[in-house]
């Protein structure tokens, strides 16, 4: 499957150019759509569990058309809806219909929203003409997307470009940026079973990360705000050359010793890796 990179002007400059020549809407989204449950078949060829969040607007329709030719090869498709029907564009509206009707004939029913085997979600939540940043329901949905993701393993496959993200920048909303940052440090598992960080973990990561990693791990033990300087200070901590303690706001001190950075109150005994 052919495929290239493109701006999100370009890309309204394609569509724009497809218009002019006589390509309806509903084409180029049955198109889009296919090429999504393309995507989705080449990594998954034996079907199995999909959810489908989308959207009111044409990006919602283009998942649920992936959606609709995923429940025609086998699929079984959960519906997650951020918005009341009657709010949809009538074209996504009809494509939703269009789902419900392939589901109910080929008897494959809604399955529960929530299931622990689901394997892949379609993001249809926002596209390219998203400026916002993420609010009431769409945020409520991108974090449910990352909650799914980080407990059943499931992938995520977007149309256009993921919920939160700017699909010129590549800067992601700082909502889905912690949510997915959290996601990150978690799997990482930067922190030991007494609560101090583990420093061989947090060596592998790279450098924004450990900053979010030190800047959450000092937030949590109470200082209250950690600028960029105190987090410039802790992370020269990690070099074993590097201060071994860097004063706090509050008089106590971060600390490192033994492969763990703690703060005053949570010393490692002695012995410990």
């Amino acid at each position: 499957m052919a495929s290239m990179s493109v701006t999100c002007e370009e890309m309204r400059q394609i569509e724009g150019r497809a218009f002019d020549a006589g390509v309806s809407a509903e084409a180029l989204m049955e198109e889009a759509g296919e090429g999504m449950a393309a995507a989705v078949r080449q990594f998954f060829p034996v079907p199995g569990h999909c959810q489908v969040f989308f959207g009111k607007g044409h990006n919602g329709g283009d998942a649920l058309v992936a959606a609709r030719r995923l429940a025609e090869a086998g699929w079984r498709v959960a519906l997650h809806e951020g918005f009341p029907r009657e709010a949809l564009a009538p074209l996504t509206r009809s494509k939703l219909e269009a789902l419900l009707a392939v589901m109910e004939r080929v008897r494959l029913p809604e399955a529960a929203s929530a299931q622990p085997d689901a394997r892949i979600i379609l993001d249809g939540l926002l596209g390219i003409g998203a400026k916002r940043g993420l609010e009431g329901h769409i945020r409520l949905a991108a974090l449910e997307i990352n909650r799914l993701r980080r407990e059943t393993g499931a992938a995520v496959f977007a149309c256009d470009v993921p919920t939160g993200v700017d699909g010129d920048s590549g800067v992601a909303d700082a909502a889905a940026r912690e949510d997915l940052e959290n996601d990150v440090l978690d799997r990482a598992r930067v922190l030991d079973p007494q609560g101090r960080m583990h420093l061989p973990a947090l060596r592998k990561l790279p450098p924004p990360l450990q900053r979010a990693a030190l800047r959450r791990f000092l937030l949590e033990h109470g200082e209250p705000s950690p600028d960029r300087a105190l987090l410039e200070r802790a992370l020269g901590m990690l070099d074993t050359a590097g201060p071994a303690a860097v004063n706090l706001a509050d008089g106590r001190r971060l600390r490192r010793r033994e492969g763990r950075l703690w703060i005053d109150g949570q010393e490692p005994r002695g012995g410990e890796p």
